[in-house]
């Protein structure tokens, strides 16, 4: 399914941010393998810096809501190999994953990824026991990622950048999880596809967990009448309001788990 004749589709970015932009740059930034040694607590004596800060006032460092979805995943997941196309500056990531690719194609979140005292925050509260790494890819996620990048990924990260499945999904390994917002109704796009992906979980935002049972699966990505949502009916949630849409789902999450079958 072609996303392209919805444009509200994609999140909204700073008023630096262009919409035209297509570098195809890659910006190798990293902690570890091969790239970047970052000992794991000198460097947060000293101030933030910008690029810290500015993560902070984006995601609010360890009260990112999104590391307890993140931990949450894990569990299930136990994945090694992140890929996280359409990023911005969220490197929370890296504190649960322990090798991840970040994807986007605004180069001024770059110096997120290379700022020695944001792999530095990162060592010091990774929640698993080896060294992070932290790739960066200053790309078009739209378009085939650059040579340079890994191909194979146990995890594929959708969150606010629009539909990503359509051109990122082909990364992610047979048997890997793909975390999906529906903010962007990437999730009900992914469950419009029973033969690609499997629903596995459903984050509960107010308790913070995520639902795995068969019970709490149950009633998502169905409509008030019974039915399975069909494509037509993800490709309508695309394009019209709530409001004007033909169909009501039984009930809506944020966040879900899938796995690629």
């Amino acid at each position: 399914m072609s996303v392209a004749g919805c444009p509200q589709l994609f999140r909204k970015r700073p008023a630096s941010y262009s919409a035209t932009q297509t570098p195809s740059k890659w910006c190798r930034s990293g902690i570890d393998g091969g790239q970047r040694v970052v000992p794991s607590s000198p460097c947060l004596q000293a101030p933030q810096g910008p690029n810290l800060r500015l993560f902070m006032k984006s995601y609010h460092g360890l009260e990112d809501y999104h590391l307890q979805l993140f931990r949450q995943v894990q569990k299930v997941a136990r994945a090694r190999h992140v890929l996280y196309p359409g990023c911005f500056r969220h490197v929370t990531a890296s504190l649960v994953f322990p090798d991840v690719s970040y994807v986007d194609f605004d180069a001024a979140v770059e110096p997120t990824f290379s700022d020695e005292r944001v792999l530095a925050w990162v060592q010091e509260h990774k929640l698993y026991k080896q060294m992070a790494q932290v790739r960066f890819y200053c790309h078009n996620f739209q378009k085939e990622l650059p040579r340079h990048a890994p191909r194979s990924f146990d995890m594929l990260i959708s969150m606010s950048a629009g539909i990503v499945s359509e051109t990122c999904g082909k990364y992610l390994r047979q048997g890997g999880h793909f975390l999906a917002s529906d903010a962007h109704f990437e999730a009900r796009l992914l469950a419009s596809q029973p033969e690609s992906y499997k629903l596995v979980g459903v984050y509960d935002l107010a308790r913070a967990r995520l639902r795995t049972g068969p019970r709490s699966l149950a009633r998502h990505f169905k409509t008030t009448s019974g039915n399975l949502l069909t494509a037509a009916q993800v490709e309508e949630s695309m394009c019209k309001p709530k409001a004007r849409r033909s169909f009501t789902l039984q009930d809506e999450a944020i966040f879900y788990l899938f796995r690629k079958l």
